[in-house]
């Protein structure tokens, strides 16, 4: 028989579920490009991304078969570009195994695709099979970190709360949860005046609705940090390859200093995001 807790939320969903594109499917590849899209990026940003990205890839077999530059053309301005070459990677093992007949059928299996890591591996499930499993994001611990303020002193703790209130069918559970993080249970200035939860919710009763248990230290800052490096070698380079000395001035034009180039460039090249063809640097 549901929680109390589970009917205030899924009535609260029925009322004001968001009109996401993912949500209109339940393809596994589909449901896995926007799960990997969505790590770390805001679902305002992600949107247009996926629907572009679906155009031109819209299975596996034809994201498999691209060239790491072209994934990264439709990547560019996601940012965390490692993510779409852990996607095609992923896509090519998808390929291989339906020519086998063993496409992933249990979290153990999806988790064996590149770069899909426990969270995402149970949001795949949920939102594809339908599975009983909570895919714990920092919405979703934060919701219960506030309901269960006074006994959920640790992630342990609330992560056992979650478990015990996760209902058998997973898919419209995670999106009510998700949404009601994003628009009511807010990281800032949750809206409590609109909570269903006011009266039973523990931090509330406790005056401290802005506290509540985090997964992650924050996001480090974007300005001046390799990961700006990074995106602007990429954003470059998609342009036209470039010897390293050019590279460097445009990198100093647009960002104003040398620190880090040196590393970042070699760091990309390892990773196989960039190479090296005699004396210019290109996409992959």
């Amino acid at each position: 028989m549901p929680q109390p807790f589970q009917n205030t939320i899924l009535s609260w969903y029925s009322q004001n579920k968001r009109d996401l594109p993912w949500r209109k499917t339940t393809d596994l590849y589909r449901i896995m490009v926007s799960e990997v899209m969505l790590q770390q990026t805001q679902v305002d940003r992600v949107i247009d991304y996926y629907e572009r990205w679906l155009k031109r890839f819209p299975n596996a077999a034809a994201l498999a078969k691209a060239s790491n530059a072209e994934v990264l053309r439709y990547w560019s301005g996601l940012g965390y570009n490692r993510r779409a070459l852990f996607l095609k990677r992923a896509a090519e093992e998808l390929v291989n195994k339906e020519k086998e007949s063993h496409l992933p059928r249990t979290i153990e299996e999806l988790q064996e695709l590149s770069g899909i890591g426990p969270y995402a591996a149970r949001a795949i499930a949920a939102f594809s099979w339908d599975a009983g499993v909570t895919a714990t994001d920092t919405n979703i611990r934060r919701i219960f970190s506030r309901y269960y303020f006074k006994g959920a002193g640790s992630i342990t703790s609330i992560n056992n709360k979650i478990e015990s209130e996760t209902p058998t069918h997973g898919r419209v559970w995670n999106n009510a949860l998700m949404d009601f993080g994003s628009l009511i249970c807010t990281a800032k200035n949750p809206k409590c005046h609109e909570c269903q939860f006011r009266k039973t919710c523990s931090a509330f009763e406790a005056g401290k609705t802005g506290r509540y248990t985090r997964i992650a230290p924050p996001q480090s800052k974007f300005e001046g940090s390799k990961r700006q490096y990074r995106g602007a070698i990429l954003r470059i380079l998609l342009k036209k390859p470039m010897t390293k000395k050019t590279l460097t001035a445009a990198l100093i034009k647009e960002l104003g200093d040398r620190e880090f180039i040196e590393e970042v460039i070699g760091d990309m090249v390892g990773e196989e995001l960039i190479k090296k063809e005699e004396s210019n640097y290109r996409l992959t």
